[in-house]
């Protein structure tokens, strides 16, 4: 059974900034696993500006699929294996974006590489007893701080480092 009261995240979301054009796509087409994202993690793709579908997100179907599917909300996606890029902008307005990725807790492996970097932050889900009382408070807490990544971080300069 999966360890949902434990999630591990990117310690600095990544913040995409893609201007109109007709030639300039920001993305290439690629998977997360390359850079090596770990078995288990999730991209969370948030669209700050309202996407279009000729200034959306492009996601694999399926993994290994040649099919493509515009993306213009809010949305989860196995990033490490889906191949996933952006096309020119071809609207009118700027498209601003943030995706991140996290790691459910029990699918985290500490001895991954990015992991060993310390590009993770870790929370956990706390409930407050209240004597058997229904409805107890749950939260999150903070548990653990990574690193901002040079690569995901701002200003963008260079690959992640060891700290």
């Amino acid at each position: 059974m999966p360890d949902l009261e434990r999630i591990y995240y990117a310690t600095f979301p990544t913040i995409r900034v893609q201007t109109p054009s007709s030639s300039i796509a920001t993305i290439r087409p690629h998977i997360d696993g390359i850079y090596g994202l770990q078995a288990g993690s999730l991209n969370i793709w948030l669209p700050l500006t309202e996407v279009e579908e000729v200034s959306a997100l492009w996601v694999e179907s399926s993994v290994g699929s040649t099919n493509f599917c515009p993306i213009t909300r809010p949305t989860r996606f196995d990033g490490r294996r889906r191949v996933h890029f952006t096309i020119p902008n071809r609207s009118r307005m700027t498209r601003v974006s943030l995706d991140f990725r996290v790691v459910p807790g029990g699918g985290f492996d500490p001895a991954s590489r990015l992991a060993q970097m310390g590009y993770f932050s870790a929370a956990s889900l706390v409930r407050a007893d209240h004597g058997g009382a229904e409805g107890a408070d749950c939260r999150w807490v903070k548990t653990m701080s990574g690193h901002i990544s040079e690569l995901h971080g701002l200003p963008h300069t260079g690959k992640p480092t060891r700290h």
